[in-house]
């Protein structure tokens, strides 16, 4: 709840959380410009701008976790709005136009992905709420259906066809 009031507020929030460096706990602090909630897979995470000692990351994804240990207000801080297009108007620059998930690497470019599904009833389950609004199928055969997909390869991705295998191959591109 502090997250979305500091949203509505546009207030800055002093985090400290608990992050893996190697096989350690270590505990991070850092200032939060929180812009925008997104629910993926039943785990929360907020976007926005992240400053850390003399770093700024943006945006910076947190997710909503155990690992947060503490939510402060710092009072000597002052709002940075993340200026990206959470909403989808226009489509043409919406944030996650060309991902699954909440990872979005924008410096990289959209490929077409390939899948193959080899069990038909794995398909007809996908496709009844597909992950992406690119999903189309583009071949059926009676042993296998192809369906692309333009996206970003990102970890969401390849884990949506660890989740699926076996009975998905990946055909396209060679590097996924």
């Amino acid at each position: 709840s502090k997250v979305k009031d500091a949203i509505g507020n546009s207030t800055v929030l002093g985090i400290q959380r608990k992050v893996f460096r190697g096989s350690k706990h270590v505990n991070q602090t850092f200032c939060f410009h929180p812009s925008y909630l997104k629910l993926w897979k039943n785990k929360w995470y907020t976007f926005g701008i992240g400053e850390f000692e003399n770093k700024i990351i943006n945006p910076y994804i947190l997710p909503i976790d155990k690992y947060l240990i503490k939510i402060d207000y710092p009072r000597d801080k002052v709002y940075k709005k993340l200026n990206y297009n959470f909403i989808g108007e226009p489509i043409s620059t919406y944030f996650f136009k060309d991902i699954i998930g909440v990872t979005n690497n924008l410096k990289s470019k959209s490929e077409k992905i390939i899948l193959r599904f080899h069990s038909k009833e794995k398909f007809r389950r996908i496709d009844s709420k597909p992950p992406h609004e690119s999903w189309e199928i583009i071949n059926e055969e009676k042993s296998f259906i192809d369906i692309l997909m333009t996206l970003k390869v990102n970890a969401e991705l390849r884990n949506f066809i660890y989740e699926n295998s076996p009975g998905i191959e990946v055909i396209k591109p060679n590097s996924l």
